[in-house]
C-alpha cells in the first residue's frame, strides 16, 4: 500500500510540475516551446531564430512588426558595426537603442528575400545564428553573417541582438561602388 501511495504522490507531483497553466515557464510569445529549465534548449533556440528570421524576411511589413512587437523584450536593443557603417553611424554605437525605434526601422526596411541557416548554437541565455542572405538589392553577392541573441529562456523574448555581416557585399548589392585602393 505504501508503494501505491508513493506512486500516486509522484504522479501528482510530476503532473503539477509539467502543467504550463501553473505559471512555470509561461511566455507571452505565442507558440514558444515551453520548458522547465533555466537555460535554453536547442528546440527553443531554433524556434526563436525562425521567428526572428520571419520578422526580417516577411514581405508583409505590418505582419513583421506585429510579430517583432511580441518577440522582442520591452528593453530590446541591437548593435551592429555592419549596419552602422552602411548607415553612416559611428562604429561601436548602439544601432537601435529601444524596441520602438527598431519597430519603426523595421516597418520601412525591405525584407531580406532569402536566408539560409548555417548553424544555430544555444547557450544558457544566448543564441548564435550563422546565416547566408541572398537576393539583397541587385543581388550581386550573397551576404554571410551571424547574430548573437540574448534572450529570456523562460519567455523566449529577445533582449538584445548583436549582428555582424559582410557589409561590403551588402553595400554592393544596394548600389555602392567599392573600389580597391591603388597598389
Amino acid at each position: 500500500m505504501q508503494i501505491k501511495s508513493l506512486l500516486i504522490a509522484a504522479a501528482a507531483a510530476t503532473t503539477t510540475l509539467a502543467n504550463p497553466l501553473l505559471g512555470l515557464g509561461q511566455s507571452t510569445v505565442p507558440g514558444y516551446p515551453w520548458g522547465l529549465g533555466s537555460c535554453l534548449t536547442r528546440q527553443q533556440a531554433t524556434w526563436i531564430v525562425q521567428q526572428f528570421k520571419s520578422v526580417i524576411t516577411n514581405p508583409n511589413r505590418d505582419a513583421a512588426v506585429k510579430l517583432a512587437s511580441v518577440l522582442l523584450d520591452d528593453s530590446f536593443s541591437e548593435t551592429s558595426d555592419s549596419i552602422n557603417v552602411l548607415a553612416g553611424h559611428p562604429q561601436g554605437s548602439v544601432t537601435y537603442d529601444d524596441k520602438q525605434t527598431y519597430l519603426t526601422g523595421l516597418r520601412g526596411a525591405p525584407p531580406i528575400p532569402s536566408m539560409t541557416d548555417y548553424d544555430i548554437l544555444a547557450g544558457c541565455d544566448s543564441i548564435y545564428w550563422f546565416w547566408l542572405a541572398d537576393g539583397i538589392g541587385r543581388d550581386i553577392s550573397p551576404v554571410k553573417g551571424f547574430n548573437r541573441f540574448r534572450v529570456n529562456p523562460k519567455t523566449g523574448e529577445v533582449k538584445t541582438v548583436e549582428i555582424e555581416f559582410n557589409s561590403i557585399a551588402w553595400g554592393r548589392d544596394i548600389g555602392w561602388t567599392c573600389t580597391p585602393p591603388p597598389e
